[in-house]
């Protein structure tokens, strides 16, 4: 566990570091240097938290017929994978959490002042985020009741989510294109906007919209997880069972 922990940490601190490379302190491309570290910190910890994996597991398994004994239980199947994920999640918060303190001192970072309102809402927009890509990931996993192989999915999924989220270029400093295209897609909802959020960095309509677009794709993830788990359960066959 400290050992997934630490890979999952080395990507924001490498890209930090990176950034900070090439941004000089006297002339800043998009942040302050604080503010730009920590973007990077937050990503670390709403990157954790939003984070899902039992997608390749669940693959696995509805392909060995290994889901069987579990449809059979008075619960979904999905509870099984949540249980799962929020406790793994636990668990790796409380490694992170020192990693993350030892970070803010070698920085000497300043805390910034948040009002009780943005909190609230910082957290409300986690959750969105972490619910939207528990359920992205959940869908990957159904696509075995149809395809034999779905890493290659996971795979390509897992590329627009490290482009268009935000961990290794913020979105405020994007071209103004690719920013369009990430704003119409899922990923910058499941780990920037709570960042933007707890930073500030946007108006009252952009919070209104943002917030409005999450809520969205979240509505549209379960729909889709509803209508895959659905008809996918028509084709299984407990193969390998």
């Amino acid at each position: 566990m400290v050992l997934y922990t630490l890979s999952a940490c080395a990507t924001p601190i490498v890209t930090l570091f990176v950034w900070l490379t090439f941004t000089p302190d006297n002339n800043p491309s998009v942040f302050s240097r604080q503010t730009l570290i920590w973007y990077f910190l937050l990503t670390m910890l709403v990157k954790l938290i939003t984070s899902a994996w039992g997608g390749y597991f669940l693959s696995n398994r509805i392909r060995r017929g290994a889901i069987s004994p579990l449809l059979v239980k008075p619960v979904n199947l999905i509870i099984d994978y949540l249980g799962n994920n929020i406790a793994e999640k636990i668990v790796k918060l409380i490694i992170l959490i020192p990693i993350l303190g030892f970070l803010i001192n070698l920085f000497d970072l300043k805390y910034f002042a948040i009002s009780l309102a943005t909190f609230i809402i910082f957290i409300v927009s986690v959750l969105m985020a972490a619910a939207i890509y528990f359920l992205i990931d959940y869908c990957l996993g159904l696509l075995a009741f149809w395809l034999d192989e779905t890493s290659a999915a996971g795979d390509f999924i897992g590329l627009l989510n490290n482009l268009f989220s935000g961990v290794l270029i913020p979105i405020a400093a994007m071209p103004l294109f690719i920013k369009n295209i990430g704003n119409f897609l899922p990923f910058r909802y499941t780990v920037s906007l709570p960042i933007e959020i707890l930073l500030g960095q946007l108006t009252g309509s952009q919070l209104l919209i943002g917030l409005g677009l999450q809520t969205t794709w979240l509505l549209l993830m379960w729909f889709l997880y509803k209508i895959m788990w659905k008809q996918g359960l028509k084709l299984y066959s407990g193969t390998g069972a």
